[in-house]
């Protein structure tokens, strides 16, 4: 294993970077849009007004995520 020294004074004695990591940003950004709509649902139920309109906010920005990602990843296939 090479020294810290080594490493930076030769580039070429490190390890190669590891790939990027694809994860299906899309089904996550679903699952945690619907967690958000579900938590409008108790919240109006429990009736709490600035719950229900933060979990508003979160379900809109995580329908926007989902399209966003959506057409991203198909895009890369």
């Amino acid at each position: 294993m090479p020294s810290v020294f080594d490493v930076l004074t030769k580039p070429e004695t490190r390890r190669p970077s590891p790939g990027p990591l694809l994860l299906p940003m899309a089904k996550i950004m679903g699952i945690g849009t619907v967690l958000w709509v579900v938590a409008a649902i108790v919240a109006g139920i429990v009736s709490h007004s600035n719950a229900v309109w933060v979990c508003i906010a979160g379900a809109v920005l995580g329908v926007l995520g989902t399209a966003f990602f959506g057409r991203r990843n198909h895009g890369m296939r």
